[in-house]
């Protein structure tokens, strides 16, 4: 697999550069007899260390753990909604354990080796797979309410809040609820107008829906702002209105 270089548009899909997107997650690996989901992104040739990390780290949940190894070794023989289900699990039985021992960020989570994987990691990949869901997939008010969830409880940081908040819009336009869908991005545009990837989803999302006038006007508004950072990628969008 070619390296991606930081300024290239992350092989996740997002939208972003991959400065921006999976380079901060930091993301270790696994084998390549096993078949974990994020596979699809990153090749075989990195995952030999993290498939014996996670195999092999004691932990305190050895229940829930089961459930996230099952993603990485089955995850691709797994329809959407097995996948989906099992995250939702580990997620939830996460937020219930920081929720009960007053924990409200990601590291002292990890600190309690409830799971041998990353958290954040964790956290980051259930979004990857919700967002591209569909109503026919999964029962994706499940997801809104997880999102919910894991926001009230935990602290994100700002690369992690941003991405649940991109995702939970996704959904909302998915649902047809386009008003809300709208709305959760716009309220966190009112706190930065020069939020990039903000923009982003909203753009595509109208977009995607055949709404070209108000993909048009937040394209618009996003460039007339001259110091929005990642300006090319808003740019880039521009095919759509030719």
């Amino acid at each position: 697999m070619s390296k991606i270089g930081r300024n290239d548009p992350c092989p996740c899909g997002s939208g972003k550069k991959y400065k921006k997107c999976c380079l901060n997650k930091e993301k270790t690996t696994t084998s390549k007899e096993q078949v974990p989901l994020v596979n699809e992104l990153y090749g075989n040739s990195l995952f030999s260390y993290h498939n014996q990390y996670v195999h092999t780290k004691k932990v305190k949940n050895e229940e829930i753990n089961k459930k996230l190894l099952n993603i990485y070794d089955y995850g691709r023989k797994m329809s959407p909604k097995e996948v989906m289900d099992n995250y939702l699990e580990v997620m939830n039985s996460l937020l219930s354990y920081a929720k009960e021992n007053n924990i409200k960020t990601i590291e002292e989570l990890d600190k309690s080796e409830q799971i041998s994987e990353f958290c954040s990691n964790v956290i980051n990949d259930a979004s990857d797979v919700a967002y591209n869901l569909t109503k026919d997939d999964y029962d994706l008010e499940k997801v809104i309410n997880y999102i919910d969830r894991l926001i009230n409880i935990l602290d994100l940081d700002d690369n992690t809040y941003e991405w649940q908040i991109r995702t939970k819009a996704k959904i909302l336009f998915t649902l047809n609820r386009i008003t809300e869908g709208e709305k959760v991005l716009t309220e966190e545009l009112e706190k930065n107008p020069k939020a990039t990837y903000y923009y982003v989803e909203l753009i595509d999302s109208f977009n995607d829906i055949g709404n070209k006038e108000k993909a048009k006007y937040y394209y618009d508004l996003a460039l007339g702002y001259d110091d929005i950072e990642d300006r090319d990628v808003i740019e880039e969008r521009e095919d759509y209105f030719i």
